[in-house]
């Protein structure tokens, strides 16, 4: 690699570390400045409030057993992830191998290295922790160290868990990765697209708290591409033929992975979309799946949804959950929300804080709802407005709904 192309990643690394310095002297905390050459102050505290430490080559050796297969997690677009223990603090840790002489994994690093910058600021609890880093001069290889998640990620640990997925854990996954995703949307500036919402990307730590990982593929949103409307009336209409909503998931999934929506916010929402199709199904994966079913599986399960019987479904709902009257209605409400984030106009997608808050209260979303079943409308603008309305007027008990509904 060039020295030049060297000396960037080094700089981008070393202002990522400052500013998190600076972000915990500012909150108060008592953090040990660290020596450029050890892990000599990490501590229970670092790994719980994590200050970056400057990890030697050798260190990160050991922990993952020379980089054995063993320790293999898994081959990612960014780099390839290893177990790892760290015998001098008893922890134990996830490393990132970044080979540098691929340049899109150049290019996925930094742009993950400027997110974790922004992240930073604010200290968001919905990412992965990065712990520190190894700058050795190693002729192939970077190296990052990540906080080591027990639980995995969601679509690997589902078998394990099923027992303990009911549908309240279902829903805080659901809620918490919209959480963070509402974050890289609304909080940064530009706009951050995470650009692999799936559920390999949503990690869970033992209390089964989301942490969104894999933000190799971060970028801003691109001024020339096209953007969801930004006054927070977005619009859903209800397709009036099977063959017309297989044509339109058929051609949402083809532009969305070789058309230009990837590099904007509305791409994640369809992806979540498909996040929520699978918590609801309990078939995590299946939206994804390489040899070609994964579409065909989304649309024969959308066709099953209903907008205006609840029980319709039952026909499509993970068989090991057990539902009462109302957790059916709320599933079928996160149904109605999924089926929303998955309309093929990525212009007529809700934004992601108008799917945050509609996730926060399902019922209300729907509550008071009676759609006309010879009307060809339904999900319509006005309903995604009441769900900023409704949490605004929550906060601000004062303000009606109906003085809000003039006034917008």
């Amino acid at each position: 690699m060039k020295s030049g192309t060297h000396d960037n990643w080094e700089r981008l690394v070393r202002a990522t570390l400052r500013r998190e310095e600076l972000r915990r002297l500012m909150l108060g905390n008592d953090v040990e400045t660290e020596s450029n050459s050890s892990a000599a102050s990490l501590s229970e505290s670092t790994l719980q409030h994590p200050t970056f430490v400057s990890f030697s080559f050798e260190q990160i050796l050991q922990a993952t057993h020379n980089f054995s297969a063993q320790n293999l997690i898994k081959r990612g677009r960014s780099g390839d992830l290893f177990r790892g223990f760290l015998q001098d603090f008893q922890h134990h840790v996830v490393v990132k191998r970044i080979d540098i002489r691929v340049a899109i994994m150049q290019e996925a690093h930094a742009s993950e290295l400027e997110c974790f910058s922004r992240i930073s600021v604010r200290g968001h609890s919905r990412f992965v922790p990065l712990l520190g880093h190894c700058l050795a001069d190693h002729q192939h290889y970077k190296f990052l160290v990540y906080k080591y998640l027990s639980e995995g990620d969601l679509k690997n640990s589902w078998s394990k868990n099923l027992p303990a997925m009911d549908w309240s854990r279902r829903m805080r996954i659901a809620v918490g990765a919209a959480e963070g995703l509402a974050y890289l949307h609304h909080e940064c500036n530009p706009p951050l697209v995470h650009g692999e919402v799936e559920g390999s990307s949503i990690l869970l730590d033992s209390n089964f708290e989301v942490r969104l990982g894999s933000l190799g593929q971060v970028r801003a949103q691109g001024r020339d591409t096209p953007t969801i409307m930004e006054n927070g009336i977005t619009r859903f209409y209800m397709l009036t033929s099977p063959s017309e909503v297989v044509n339109a998931c058929k051609a949402a999934e083809d532009h969305a992975f070789f058309g230009t929506s990837r590099q904007t916010c509305s791409y994640d929402v369809y992806c979540f979309g498909k996040v929520l199709m699978e918590l609801l199904t309990g078939k995590l994966g299946n939206s994804d799946a390489s040899d070609g079913t994964g579409k065909g599986w989304l649309q024969e399960t959308l066709l099953c949804i209903s907008d205006y019987d609840k029980e319709s479904i039952k026909g499509i709902m993970d068989p090991l959950l057990t539902l009462d009257e109302e957790m059916l209605k709320e599933a079928w409400a996160v149904a109605l929300i999924a089926k929303s984030c998955l309309n093929p106009n990525p212009t007529k997608r809700p934004l992601t804080r108008h799917v945050l808050r509609a996730l926060g209260n399902p019922l209300r979303f729907v509550k008071g709802w009676t759609p006309d079943p010879t009307s060809p409308r339904l999900l319509t603008s006005i309903s995604w407005k009441l769900t900023e309305l409704l949490a605004i007027r929550a906060k601000s008990p004062h303000v009606g709904v109906q003085e809000n509904l003039t006034c917008a």
